[in-house]
């Protein structure tokens, strides 16, 4: 819109190239929430999901360079240290979720038995 004065004081809009601009950007707006929220969903619903075959991916990517090295210098079979590499990252894997679900079990009996002395104070 262009703003044109008619001689009050008050402003009058014409109607032009800005009703255009500003259309687009309501639909560029409505387009970009949309995008998000489809993104959004897809994180919500589709990662836990898909989060074994992620883990598989990323897992391989990091193995194959190993086994392709182990093969060049050492000539073990291809299968054979794809085997080993996979079963030991698998272990060092649970491992790690071991440990940290420990981690947490021990922190959340630390924060209860700290809840109770609190409350026991408060109220004694």
């Amino acid at each position: 819109m262009s703003k044109a004065f008619d001689g009050h004081y008050r402003i009058c809009y014409t109607h032009g190239m800005e009703d255009s601009k500003k259309q687009n950007f309501i639909r560029n707006v409505l387009f970009a929430a949309c995008i998000a929220a489809i993104i959004y969903l897809a994180f919500a619903y589709a990662i836990p999901i898909l989060s074994p075959f992620l883990v598989a991916f990323i897992v391989t990517a990091l193995i194959t360079p190993l086994v392709d090295l182990l093969h060049r210098k050492f000539g073990i079979a291809k299968k054979l240290s794809a085997i080993v590499l996979v079963t030991v990252s698998y272990l060092i894997l649970i491992g790690l979720l071991v440990s940290s679900q420990t981690g947490l079990f021990s922190f959340g009996q630390n924060l209860w038995a700290k809840t109770k002395i609190i409350t026991e104070m408060m109220y004694t």
